[in-house]
């Protein structure tokens, strides 16, 4: 199990419920998409088949920039209410590969989005509207990094092969790596005062 499994077990699990979470229209109609599309996703995967994990990134990355800049429509979120259904498809695909039985692996993935998709309408104190914008920033930037992960971490270990010239050396962090993991903390901390003020 790498890390790029486990990130993307992260965002399955994440972005199903922040997708679902949508709030103005009837629960039931949000509730049938998630059916709908973990029904699809599950026939769309079969029994252990995880997809391309590049495309999920992307696909949820989309899904929550739409949203988060709030150009969407009814259809739209009845889009990502079927969108979080099939990450809960995929939630399930990776939880059959860690093990778990058929029926528990569809229990555990499918409760989080249903239950997001009945309470978000019906109690607004479920999920406020800045709980509902920092989880989809949240995922889009998990979206990002699950699309980007596998090949840094192929080009990585290419790098470490070419440069292996003293066993007795260790591995200093790239100073990329720091800046882009400070930038990151700071625009989510700006981002997080400008919603708030």
């Amino acid at each position: 199990m790498t890390v790029t499994f486990h990130v993307l077990w992260v965002l399955c699990a994440l972005g199903a419920v922040a997708l679902a979470a949508a709030p103005g229209r009837a629960p039931w109609i949000a509730m049938i998409a998630v059916g709908l599309g973990l029904a699809a996703g599950i026939w769309w995967l079969g029994p252990r088949d995880v997809p391309a994990v590049e495309w999920v990134g992307l696909t949820v990355c989309a899904i929550a920039a739409t949203r988060l800049a709030r150009l969407t429509s009814v259809r739209a979120m009845v889009v990502a209410a079927f969108v979080a259904g099939v990450l809960s498809a995929v939630w399930m695909s990776i939880l059959r590969v860690a093990g778990l039985p058929f029926w528990a692996a569809v229990a555990i993935a499918a409760a989080p989005p249903m239950v997001a998709a009945y309470l978000t309408p019906t109690r607004p104190r479920f999920a406020p509207a800045i709980v509902r914008d920092e989880a989809l920033l949240i995922t889009m930037t998990l979206g990002l990094i699950v699309a980007a992960a596998p090949r840094i971490v192929e080009g990585w270990r290419s790098a470490v092969l070419l440069n292996i010239q003293d066993s007795s050396r260790t591995l200093v962090l790239p100073a990329w790596t720091v800046a882009l993991a400070v930038f990151a903390m700071s625009a989510g901390g700006v981002y997080s005062l400008w919603r708030r003020g």
